[in-house]
């Protein structure tokens, strides 16, 4: 039997749980805090790039099931509400550019290369696919030099 019959257990166990986080998210900022700059890229980057094997490994299980397309879908509406709260705080900030028609060009550039990138999970084994997914920036590198005219690497000499 409780002690105190006027307290919520929801709100006791929310208490709990909120101390429970706080025990450990305090080291874990404290330490982020105390990172150099490049470390913190360089987990960053790490933690993006284990995010996306682990994308595609789902994606290589639902392929099986369904079709690459419809699981685009719905990755697409979850990263949807990832950025919802951007347009809840300011539904037109998304929208402001100069360059409307570039940032649809990119879009839809993206959006045919999310396409390509579940089918080709689902058609190929995994470790080739994410090779052609890593070797990526190569690639659009080499393509935007000859598309753009730019130089890949600087010239040290001036």
């Amino acid at each position: 039997m409780r002690e105190n019959k006027n307290e919520n257990p929801r709100t006791s166990s929310q208490s709990a749980a909120r101390g429970f986080l706080d025990r450990f998210a305090q080291p874990a900022r404290a330490r982020w805090g105390g990172m150099e700059p490049i470390a913190r890229g360089a987990l960053l980057v790490s933690a993006g790039s284990l995010t996306l094997v682990i994308m595609a490994a789902v994606v290589k299980y639902l392929g099986s099931r369904l079709p690459s397309m419809e699981i685009l879908f719905f990755r697409s509406l979850i990263g949807f509400f990832f950025i919802l709260p951007i347009f809840i705080r300011n539904p037109l900030e998304p929208f402001r550019t100069k360059r409307f028609g570039m940032h649809l060009v990119r879009g839809a550039t993206g959006a045919v290369g999310n396409a390509c990138f579940f089918w080709t999970i689902t058609h190929l084994l995994l470790a080739d696919a994410m090779a052609l997914q890593f070797s990526r920036p190569r690639f659009s590198s080499s393509a935007r030099s000859q598309g753009c005219g730019a130089r890949l690497f600087r010239s040290s000499a001036s």
